[in-house]
C-alpha cells in the first residue's frame, strides 16, 4: 500500500532491481534544477554543474570541462582563445596564462604540466598553417 512506498522513500530502501530509487530520483532532480555551481557565479556563459558522488561528496571536474570553462570566460581572452577556425585554441600569452589563469582553474601552476595534461587527454598541436602553435582535439 501507500505506507510501504512512503516508508521506502523515507528510508531509501532498495527497489526490486537493487537500485536506490529515491536517492537516484533525488540526485537526478537536484542536477536538473541545478542552481549550485562550483564557481558560485552567475556571469559565466559556461557553468560547471556541481557533481556529487553517491555519498554526497563533491566529484572532481574532468579536465576538458575545466578547459571549456576557461575558454568560455571573456576575462581570459587575452591569455587563451579559440582560433578563427573555431577548431583549435591558442595560448596567446603563456606567462600571463600561467600567472593569472592556471592557479585559479587547474591544480598545477606550470605551463609544462598543463601542456602534458593536454597531451594525456589526446590534444595535439598544429605545427603548420594558420593555426600553428594551437591545440586541437577531434572531439573538442
Amino acid at each position: 500500500g501507500s505506507n510501504t512506498s512512503e516508508s521506502q522513500a523515507k528510508t531509501g530502501a532498495k527497489n526490486d532491481d537493487g537500485g536506490d530509487e529515491s536517492g537516484k530520483a533525488a540526485r537526478r532532480k537536484s542536477l536538473e534544477d541545478a542552481t549550485y555551481f562550483e564557481d558560485g557565479s552567475e556571469h559565466n556563459a559556461f557553468r560547471i554543474p556541481l557533481r556529487l558522488t553517491k555519498s554526497g561528496r563533491k566529484r572532481a571536474t574532468p579536465f576538458p570541462i575545466k578547459l571549456m570553462k576557461v575558454l568560455s570566460e571573456p576575462d581570459n581572452s587575452d591569455y587563451i582563445a579559440w582560433t578563427p577556425s573555431g577548431k583549435a585554441f591558442m595560448i596567446l600569452q603563456p606567462k600571463d596564462f600561467v600567472a593569472k589563469v592556471l592557479p585559479d582553474e587547474f591544480k598545477s601552476a606550470k605551463y609544462s604540466s598543463f601542456t602534458r595534461k593536454l597531451h594525456r587527454w589526446g590534444f595535439m598541436r598544429h605545427y603548420r598553417g594558420p593555426d600553428a602553435g594551437a591545440f586541437f582535439h577531434k572531439h573538442f
